[in-house]
């Protein structure tokens, strides 16, 4: 087992911040991973699970403990069933552009969506009106402390909205994915996969130093929901408005502050735009949950999780 020091973090994130491991070991199976869980256990340090890097924000100095690298990233597609086995580190937009292209359909509005299949299904990821809990048939995870292996179906991931049992409950790290698509002719998946591509970029939310959302949307009373569908023509859905929507009528629609910005077309993207610190991104954040807290009586809660603060 090759195990790193002061490996540096930030380049292994979409944020492209954060300061470095004190220890890095990159695993690529289960054995390996149970073997780095070993060294951080039995030498009582923290650890840390990374694998496509987006959803997260590291601090400026770093985690100052061992950082576990998923780096198993097998991809099968199975036609005949329609089925796609996914290993936790292979890259999510891959994956949809490996079953669209094959004719199997039902992720192709998460085209698009950074990060890798194993952290998709553990936040539910999802966008355009699909969530990870559409196709998700089984995920087999391993449990950190009696070194179990498991296989969960869908009804036992508990997934809600950018939530499931395994964020949850972090005993658990998940192996691999098995996903239930559907067949297409004509090559009308992968069409539509890249529609989404374009829209993405559209709302400039695609190939930029960003988390994702930075926050989740919140469940709120009638009346804003009454207010944003008379304003937007759309019904909220489960009771939810876009934390975009509240963020730009907070006034912090393309506000920049200390080489940190939220989106000029997606204010819910909080963006590096260059030399950016987790500090900076953090007091920008309370200051936009401060201000929605303030005008509409509503707590943000971040969906980006946060590491070494």
């Amino acid at each position: 087992m090759n195990i790193l020091e002061n490996v540096e973090l930030a380049p292994l994130t979409t944020f492209e911040i954060g300061g470095p491991a004190k220890y890095f070991i990159e695993v690529k199976n289960s054995d390996q991973l149970g073997a780095a869980l070993d060294y951080a256990q039995t030498r009582k340090l923290p650890f840390f699970v990374l694998a496509g890097g987006s959803n997260v924000l590291i601090a400026d100095t770093g985690f100052n403990g061992v950082v576990i690298k998923i780096a198993f990233k097998e991809l099968k597609v199975d036609t005949l069933n329609s089925q796609v086995y996914a290993e936790a580190g292979s890259s999510l937009m891959d994956c949809i552009f490996e079953s669209a292209g094959a004719g199997l359909s039902g992720m192709e509005s998460m085209y698009g969506i950074p990060g890798s299949v194993g952290g998709a299904a553990r936040g539910n990821a999802g966008a355009f009106g699909a969530e990870m809990v559409d196709v998700v048939k089984e995920i087999t995870a391993l449990n950190i402390e009696t070194r179990e292996i498991k296989t969960f179906a869908n009804e036992d991931c508990f997934f809600s909205y950018r939530n499931s049992f395994f964020k949850k409950n972090t005993d658990w790290i998940i192996i691999s994915v098995l996903l239930q698509l559907e067949k297409e002719t004509g090559g009308s998946a992968l069409k539509r996969a890249e529609e989404i591509l374009a829209l993405r970029n559209e709302r400039q939310i695609q190939n930029i130093q960003s988390a994702g959302s930075f926050f989740m949307n919140p469940s709120v009373n009638q009346s804003i929901q009454d207010s944003f569908r008379k304003e937007k023509g759309t019904e909220a859905r489960e009771r939810r408005v876009p934390a975009g929507w509240l963020i730009e009528k907070s006034g912090f629609k393309g506000v920049c502050e200390n080489n940190v910005c939220t989106g000029k077309r997606s204010p819910n993207y909080i963006i590096n735009s260059g030399g950016a610190s987790a500090s900076s991104v953090r007091n920008l954040a309370e200051s936009i949950r401060n201000k929605v807290l303030e005008k509409f009586a509503i707590e943000l809660h971040e969906e980006v999780m946060q590491v070494g603060f």
